[in-house]
């Protein structure tokens, strides 16, 4: 993940949100965003349901 920039890691992130991959890619992006410190603040904005892959990505 440290060859990927800042934008890509959230292009990525959206992306595989969007495109509905598994759960546990996106909470390995969501992780390494938090990790470099990168606040995606539109996310509270955004209402996902039960069934979403982020479901749980924030336990």
């Amino acid at each position: 993940m440290k060859s990927l920039s800042s934008q890509g890691l959230i292009d990525a992130y959206f992306s595989s949100i969007d495109l509905q991959l598994e759960k546990e890619f996106i909470q390995l992006l969501l992780l390494e965003l938090k990790h470099r410190n990168i606040h995606v603040d539109c996310l509270s904005n955004i209402t996902f349901g039960a069934n979403s892959p982020l479901d749980g990505a924030n336990e």
